[in-house]
């Protein structure tokens, strides 16, 4: 006995065994959540969003096929998928019902109105599985998703529409390019596949992958050329051939365009991704109503068959019983017999003739079709029922089997359109004399439509050979070339005709040669089917070209190795950028020497000596005293003199051997591999002479001599780290700089020799520690709108917890932490504090806060990385959140502050100079990046009232901002003379202790609801 559930009957086995049910389960489960992971690791172009969602295929296929009791297998795999994201439970659970909704609204609705909706082999199928499966079922996933995602305060209500929008496609397009690749494997009805279709398939993936790769490339626009592929697919093997193209170039599309490659990779994700769902909807649409016209035709055409076979077969009855069959009644039997037969043959017409060409009987359905009723027919000629032309073309055919000439078939296009085979037949009914001519007309306009298509699409392909913008290549067993095209012949300098029947090695460099005979090789041996690689190339005057070379094995008929194509695109340009890139990457552009990044790297390599050997080694590091003075006064011009000038003395100062390096800005550091503390010294004492002596720059007319401090750190077998070597060197130098420079301090591993060393590593440990057990706190100063007279911006300031719970102010560790590198984990400490803060309910949603940025977070990647990530997964509003930086911080590395600046700017966050007018630098720094705010030096604020060209300063400093349409604040703030001069002269915003004093957050920003209120009069 056998149940009924979703329209498909259930196995009595399956019913009785229920562990069987279970692990059917478990299987959609486990295979819902490894497409869901695929899904999102490969096809993600923003965040989780992905082009194409295959557990939608997956799961609509395995409810059509095993029916929709397996649901709760879906929603056990779409709960784990979305389980295992980053959005809260109740907005996994949410988006998981909408996942299980879509699968069983999609089974359903296919399942009803398609006729046979496991086959999808037929148009009105295709039709019915593309609207209702694909288009409306899915409607129902997203809708539920994005309500749950919104509900659940992932996305903002600005991103509802656009997310819908992408959701409903990428779910329609997993339907559409999955759900077939599935029912594909099906065990059913599939073609025959002999060793000529082997052949063919093969090539069919090859060229398929081949197309796909070079459509998706990222140099040429061809993304239609995966359309011939797909379409050959279809025609081939219907639906197991379409769905296993059309997923091969939807997953090369998806890739490509996820690496920045191919036609759709340009604009924003938004616009990327919705222009390729749109063509991949096109293909794999495109393939599955081509296979299903293929398969329509295949029925007819067989049914056609068997009919003309039953047909004479009943020839052969007739002629057995010619006497029954020559009265008029017997002829009335047999119409009424295949009447019915007839009048239903779909895309066919058959008519019976006598002698005098009347037509005495007709069947199937196209006459109708055609207009041509039975009374129109039956008693005319054939000459007086179609138009003259087609009956001059009709009847003599017809005639001429009359007369006795053999029967046959030809083709017959009426002027009303179509294409036709027809089929003439003699009846003599074993009388000798031919009675009656049989006429059988089918319509095969689909095919011939198919067939031209087809006929264009080979010979685009061949078009493509030689109208390629890259090279392409023939090549024979023998390694030989067969055909060339005009691209390839430009790129090597040479004619076609010096080309073909030339070693294809020869071309290649000597370097590679042997490398590119062992791929032929394998290539020709069949051991391997296709290759891509970078080699080396000569032209015809005997230069080097960097060749991109993708080669792959093309079979014969015999299945057999026939020949390999090949296609080269140079890449010489970019080679010759990425060998300059990598210079560049390693050093500093001003003075030649090694950067931060390429000293760490040989700073790690020779620690990692040293852990292995009984070798030592030295650190310098060293600093230029009062450079920043020199800077602001002179410009950067001289300053960056003096830094080149400051090069040639270290490298004249030490040995080959001894590595020399610049860290950023006037910092300088001097590896000595295998010294010890007296050659260090040595070494040291005799830069700081040179430096004296030699380094110098203009102040006027007046030479001015410059002086550098110096911190010595060394290597030995108990401190072997190189960034804790760095950092004593660091805190060295500046214990140089603090006993008066021009000197240097050598750290020893002995504590007691550091003196004030020690001090500072302790330092170092306790920041560590607090920022591991979280012992810093956050105070809010509130900063004044004085045209309003209301306070609705605060900025935050840090302060660290001691061990009996008392504040440390911030002068006592952020000098440390900018030195030992601290400084960047405290810069994210605050700024994720401060982005978690403004998603707080009890935060009035006017306020603005302010967030400081040292010089090393300034044009960090990965502190930029952090920032943006943090913004969109708090869903918190960037324009509420301003960033201070002063002038020294986006100096030392300008082009990296300026895309820091400009890539938060874009997503919202605002950015004030700090500290305005304190340096030379600040002009340039106002030209060069973008801002909104100017905080005014408190220098120029403290004693305003008093002193005539802090005024002045103050007044210049607000008509600069105005005429850049920003707004200035004032800091320092400590009376209301002050405050009231700062009104007056048009100051936007004011900051200071007659204003507000700093106090913890909670005190200040998040009040007992019986004082909430952001809004504060001065």
């Amino acid at each position: 006995m056998t149940g009924v559930e979703g329209g498909r009957p259930i196995p009595a086995p399956l019913r009785q065994a229920p562990w069987a049910y279970l692990a059917q389960l478990v299987v959609l489960a486990v295979a819902y959540y490894a497409v869901g992971r695929l899904g999102l690791a490969a096809g993600a172009l923003k965040g989780n969003v992905t082009p194409v969602w295959p557990p939608t295929g997956l799961s609509i296929a395995a409810l059509l096929v095993f029916g929709r009791r397996l649901w709760p297998g879906v929603a056990a795999g779409a709960l784990l998928v979305n389980g295992l994201s980053a959005v809260p439970t109740l907005t996994a659970c949410g988006m998981s019902i909408g996942n299980t909704l879509e699968a069983v609204a999609g089974a359903y609705l296919v399942s009803r109105f398609a006729r046979r909706p496991t086959d999808l082999d037929r148009v009105r199928d295709v039709l019915v599985f593309s609207i209702l499966g694909a288009g409306l079922a899915t409607m129902v996933s997203a809708t539920i998703g994005v309500t749950s995602l919104r509900l659940g305060g992932v996305i903002p209500p600005a991103a509802i529409w656009p997310t819908l929008r992408v959701w409903w496609v990428g779910d329609a397009l997993g339907a559409l390019v999955v759900t077939p690749v599935v029912l594909a494997l099906v065990p059913r009805r599939r073609p025959t596949i002999d060793r000529r279709g082997t052949a063919e398939l093969v090539l069919l993936l090859g060229a398929t992958y081949a197309v796909g790769a070079f459509a998706f490339s990222g140099r040429f626009d061809f993304a239609y050329v995966v359309f011939p592929p797909v379409i050959w697919a279809a025609l081939r093997w219907r639906l197991q051939g379409a769905s296993t193209a059309t997923l091969i170039a939807s997953v090369i599309a998806v890739l490509g365009t996820r690496s920045g490659h191919g036609a759709f990779a340009r604009g924003d994700a938004t616009h990327s991704l919705w222009t390729l769902d749109a063509f991949l909807g096109a293909v794999a649409l495109t393939g599955l109503m081509i296979s299903a016209v293929v398969a329509e035709r295949d029925r007819t055409s067989a049914h056609n068959a068997e009919l003309s076979h039953d047909l004479q077969r009943n020839v052969e009855e007739l002629d057995a019983a010619q006497d029954e069959l020559r009265s008029a009644r017997a002829l009335v039997e047999s119409e009424t017999r295949y009447r019915a037969l007839l009048d239903h043959l779909p895309g066919t017409g058959v008519l019976l003739l006598d002698r005098a060409l009347r037509v005495v009987a007709d069947g199937g359905s196209l006459f109708s079709q055609r207009g041509f009723s039975r009374d129109m027919m039956i008693g005319r000629e054939v000459a007086h029922i179609v138009a003259p032309e087609e009956a001059a073309f009709l009847v003599p055919r017809y005639q001429a089997v009359l007369d006795g000439h053999p029967s046959g078939t030809f083709e017959y296009s009426p002027l009303s359109g179509g294409h036709y085979l027809v089929d003439a037949v003699p009846l003599e009914y074993g009388s000798g004399t031919i009675e009656h001519v049989l006429v059988t007309v089918r319509d095969v306009t689909a095919l011939e439509t198919a067939l031209q298509d087809r006929g264009r699409a080979e010979s685009g392909y061949q078009a493509a050979f030689e109208d390629a913008p890259v090279g392409m290549a023939q090549v024979t067993l023998s390694g030989r070339l067969e055909r060339v095209n005009p691209a390839l012949c430009a790129l090597v300098g040479h004619t076609r005709a010096e080309l073909v029947g030339r070693s294809l090695v020869s071309l290649v460099h000597p370097a590679d040669t042997n490398a590119a005979a062992q791929e032929l090789g394998r290539l020709t041996a069949g051991t391997t089917t296709t290759y891509r690689t970078e080699q080396r190339y000569l032209d015809a005057r005997g230069g080097q070209l960097w060749m991109e070379v993708c080669a792959v094995a093309v079979p014969g008929t015999d299945g057999e190795v026939d020949h390999l194509l090949m296609h080269f695109l140079d890449v010489t340009a970019r080679k010759t950028f990425e060998a300059d890139l990598r210079g560049m990457a390693n050093h500093d552009p001003l003075t030649g020497l090694l950067n931060r990044r390429g000293f760490e790297t040989e700073l790690d390599r020779h620690a990692a000596r040293i852990s292995h050997t009984e070798a030592s080694g030295a650190l310098l590091l060293l600093d230029l005293d009062r450079f920043k003075q020199i800077n602001d006064s002179l410009g950067h011009h001289a300053g960056d003199q003096l830094i080149a000038a400051m090069a040639k003395v270290l490298q004249r100062a030490v040995r080959e051997t001894d590595v020399v390096a610049r860290l950023g800005g006037d910092e300088f550091a001097v590896l000595l591999p295998g010294d010890g503390r007296v050659e260090a010294e040595l070494a040291a004492d005799r830069i700081l002479h040179a430096v004296r002596q030699e380094v110098t720059v203009l102040a006027g007319a007046h030479p001015r001599c410059i002086t550098a401090s110096i911190g010595i750190a060394l290597f030995d077998q108990h401190h072997l780290s190189a960034a804790d070597v760095l950092i004593d060197a660091d805190i060295s130098m500046y214990d140089a700089k603090d006993a008066g420079r021009d000197c240097f301090v050598t750290c020893s591993p002995l504590g007691h020799e550091r003196g004030t060393s020690t001090a500072n590593i302790g330092w170092v440990e306790r920041i560590a520690t607090a920022l591991r057990d979280d012992h810093f706190v956050l105070h809010a100063q509130p900063i004044l709108g004085l045209a309003e007279s209301v306070v609705r911006r605060y900025e935050l300031l840090i302060r660290m917890l001691d061990e009996d719970g008392s504040l440390i102010a911030p002068a006592a560790f952020l000098p440390i932490a900018e030195r030992s590198g601290l400084i960047v984990q405290i810069d994210r400490w605050v700024t994720g504090q401060a982005i978690q803060l403004l998603t707080d309910p009890a935060l009035p949603s006017d306020v603005v806060l302010e967030v400081n940025l040292s010089a090393r977070s300034v044009g960090d990647p990965e502190m930029l990385s952090y920032l943006e990530d943090r913004l969109v997964s708090t869903g918190a509003d960037p324009t509420r959140l301003v960033f201070e930086i002063t002038e020294t911080a986006a100096l030392a590395n300008m082009e990296g502050a300026r895309f820091f600046v400009e890539r938060l700017a874009e997503i919202g966050c605002r950015f004030a100079i700090d500290d305005f007018g304190a340096g030379f630098g600040s002009f340039y720094y106002l030209k060069h990046l973008p801002f909104d705010y100017i905080k005014i030096d408190g220098e120029f604020v403290t004693n305003c009232t008093n002193n005539a060209t802090d005024q002045l300063v103050i007044a210049s400093v607000v008509n600069i901002a105005r005429s850049l349409g920003k707004a200035t604040i004032a800091e320092f703030v400590e009376d209301s003379e002050a405050l009231a001069f700062l009104r007056a002269e048009g100051v936007d915003f004011a900051q200071g202790n007659w204003i507000g004093r700093p106090a913890p957050i909670e005190e200040i920003l998040l009040p007992e609801p019986s004082s909430a209120g952001s809004d504060t009069a001065a």
